[in-house]
């Protein structure tokens, strides 16, 4: 009987040594994850966790070609480690319209934008669910109907309020460029190495050579754009990170934001150049009302091709950012007494050191390439230290949807938005002189 009561002790004794070091590790763990992350052991547990699931989530929707979008609860409470498995929810998206999807931010999105871009509707700003602006800037389609409407009186009536309401806005006169900066010559321009030195900065993690960078390529292609008579979109303005503001903006303020740099900016192309710009506003990256850029380009992408399904007119795709840079730098030149915030043009190229990204496919690197260096050319003959060197990256950034696509950062976070809205203005007439 002793020996069963022995053996029972030796086992408890066993089993308790085994739990003190199990605790013991758990919290030299604990504590080391406190050290090196700053964080909770079982916060870096979940978060490690949440990223291996939301990985294979992707992988597997991308490898069955579903358009997908994923969605994660708000809720992360350290002292429930449940969470790490109820807020991972991945799921293949239905498809809402010929195969087109569109990104969702807390299951609103579908239905608001969609609805909007497939009906060709006017968006109220002020009747935005819940603060969502989605679409701000959006010509109204003349159709035939409209057309021959029998009720005339009525259509004469609307377009006479209208041309009173239009009158009413004062209009925004475009700059007219004068040639007081630099003209590059072609020989300049062939020398690869003054190229590279004066135009480019190229990211450590990928390669330029003077094929991709050629330059008479980048100097002929056509990037003019007619003036559109249907009154369709042609141009569409959107911000993968739509929350980025300025030095002086005030909290809650669209108007203070890029979203409002893009207003302005969709503004002056339609009113002073004629053509039919598409202004989306939606906050890519803003999930559950926090900011969250980890899937922005992935979100934006599915309204991308939600909207380029829905108006086929669009030729130029412009995504308006602001840079983010140490805090005691300011960028900042001077233009007609004003100052104004300087601009950089980003190209993606989809190429990892020496070897093409096969997963992010471009079939307009060069294209993106000649517009964004037009455009960088235009800006150093008319507005003298306006232009920093063009970003070459290595990923895609959504450039890949047409020829004449470009990702621009409008100043950074140090400067003020008096100095944004006057560099819109020049950009305004960059874009005016290349697509003319």
């Amino acid at each position: 009987m002793r020996w069963k009561v022995r053996r029972k002790f030796r086992i408890i004794l066993r089993m308790t040594m085994w739990m003190g070091v199990l605790v013991l590790g758990i919290s030299i763990m604990a504590k080391g994850s406190r050290l090196v992350y700053g964080k909770a052991f079982l916060e870096v547990v979940g978060s490690s966790l949440s990223s291996m699931f939301e990985g294979l989530g992707i992988d597997t929707l991308e490898k069955y070609e579903a358009t997908f979008s994923y969605f994660m609860s708000a809720t992360k409470e350290q002292d429930n480690p449940g969470w790490i498995f109820d807020e991972v929810n991945l799921w293949a998206k239905g498809m809402y319209q010929n195969g087109t999807a569109y990104p969702i931010e807390d299951g609103q999105y579908v239905g608001i934008l969609s609805e909007i871009i497939n009906e060709n509707e006017n968006y109220n700003e002020s009747s935005t669910i819940e603060g969502i602006p989605i679409v701000s800037h959006l010509p109204v389609n003349i159709t035939e109907a409209d057309k021959d409407s029998e009720d005339k009186e009525d259509d004469n009536k609307e377009n006479t309020e209208d041309k009173e309401e239009a009158a009413a806005v004062p209009t925004i006169s475009p700059v007219a460029p004068a040639v007081i900066g630099t003209i590059y010559n072609r020989a300049q321009l062939s020398d690869f190495d003054f190229l590279i030195r004066k135009f480019y900065a190229v990211e450590l993690n990928t390669t330029v050579n003077n094929q991709i960078l050629n330059v008479s390529n980048m100097l002929d292609k056509d990037m003019s754009l007619e003036i559109n008579e249907k009154k369709t979109p042609q141009i569409l303005i959107y911000h993968t990170h739509a929350s980025e503001a300025y030095k002086d903006s005030r909290p809650g303020v669209t108007e203070d934001t890029v979203v409002g740099m893009g207003e302005y900016l969709a503004t002056i192309l339609e009113r002073d150049y004629g053509y039919e710009v598409l202004h989306v506003t939606t906050a890519f990256d803003s999930l559950n009302g926090e900011i969250d850029r980890s899937m922005a380009y992935a979100y934006a992408e599915g309204a991308l091709d939600g909207i380029l399904a829905t108006y086929p007119d669009i030729e130029v795709i412009i995504d308006l950012h602001r840079d983010g840079v140490n805090e005691d730098v300011h960028l900042v030149t001077e233009y007609n007494g004003k100052k104004a915030a300087k601009i950089m043009f980003v190209n993606g190229i989809s190429r990892l050191e020496n070897e093409s990204i096969s997963y992010l496919y471009n079939p307009y690197i060069a294209d993106n390439l000649a517009f964004s260096f037009q455009l960088q050319l235009k800006g150093e003959a008319y507005f003298p230290n306006l232009m920093r060197r063009i970003i070459i990256k290595a990923y895609r950034y959504n450039l890949h949807y047409e020829p004449r696509s470009v990702l621009v950062e409008l100043g950074a976070q140090t400067n003020t938005v008096e100095e944004a809205r006057n560099s819109v203005e020049l950009l305004a007439v960059m874009l005016g002189e290349v697509l003319k």
